[in-house]
């Protein structure tokens, strides 16, 4: 039997020619989803209106979420006959798993930007392109794994539909209606909006928007506002974004650390989900 790393090697061989070249139709699908998917949602958010700003957000998660689940989905639940064929013949169920997923890497990396083509530029945030990339590409990091692992869970014709009920679970935990004050003042709320990749993706945006308006939206409390809603404090006490932002110019390094710990809780519940998913199919 072939050593483990040659397996795992072969079989990342495998899955980027399925990938690219037995299926190129499947990506060139994915990919016109994605740009209609930014672009739709581009031209419904282009009025810049304030009261607008988190249902951009929200949206713009829950499509970034369907498609990447579904696209994630097809790394494992298509292969279920082949994979335990494979394993009842010696393959190892490491390299099998652990080839699967690197080969998936360039589909997971290019989404992101497929879906910001249309969708930046029509909206035009107050951050950089690459900002936006980064903060979709731990998003669609975390969904990916999250489609792994309810492919392995469901059957292909079930799965689809529990993806749809995971997303729409994510966006209820976002903190954003009811907000994340209401939402923190009971344990079930506290625990949904830890593992809702929703709550972490909206508040990266909401942050990179925030730390860029001018100097007058912190005089007039308008930045105050926004961080009351994501729950940094309550409202009528002092703050620490208060006391940061008293004086011109602004120190950015408050908003870095909270976009640090928005970015690790996507990685960590992305990386609980890779985990369960292995063990799930080391068991099978």
């Amino acid at each position: 039997r072939p050593a483990m790393y040659t397996q795992y090697f072969a079989i990342v061989r495998r899955g980027l020619i399925q990938h690219a070249w037995r299926r190129p139709w499947v990506l060139l699908t994915d990919a016109t989803n994605l740009l209609v998917a930014g672009g739709l949602l581009g031209a419904v958010f282009s009025s810049q209106k304030p009261q607008d700003i988190t249902m951009r957000y929200l949206l713009a998660c829950l499509a970034l979420g369907l498609t990447g689940m579904s696209m994630a989905m097809r790394v494992f639940g298509n292969e279920r006959v082949q994979f335990w064929r494979e394993s009842s013949a010696g393959v190892s169920v490491t390299a099998y798993f652990f080839g699967k997923i690197t080969s998936f890497l360039v589909p997971m990396f290019a989404a992101p930007a497929f879906f910001l083509i249309f969708f930046y530029n029509m909206t035009n945030p107050r951050f950089g392109f690459f900002t936006y990339y980064i903060i979709f590409l731990a998003t669609n990091y975390t969904v990916t794994t999250m489609g792994y692992l309810v492919s392995i869970l469901f059957e292909p014709k079930s799965a689809l539909i529990v993806s749809v009920i995971v997303n729409v679970m994510a966006l209820l935990f976002a903190g954003v209606n009811p907000n994340v004050q209401t939402m923190a003042a009971t344990t079930f709320g506290d625990i949904g909006m830890d593992l809702s990749y929703a709550r972490w993706a909206v508040e990266l945006q909401f942050l990179q928007e925030l730390r860029n308006y001018p100097s007058a939206a912190y005089k007039l409390g308008v930045i105050q506002d926004w961080l009351s809603l994501m729950g940094y404090y309550e409202e009528g006490k002092k703050s620490t974004a208060d006391e940061i932002y008293e004086s011109v110019p602004f120190d950015k390094t408050w908003y870095t650390i909270e976009s640090a710990i928005c970015v690790g809780h996507l990685v960590l519940i992305g990386i609980g989900c890779t985990l369960v998913s292995y063990l799930l199919i080391l068991r099978q």
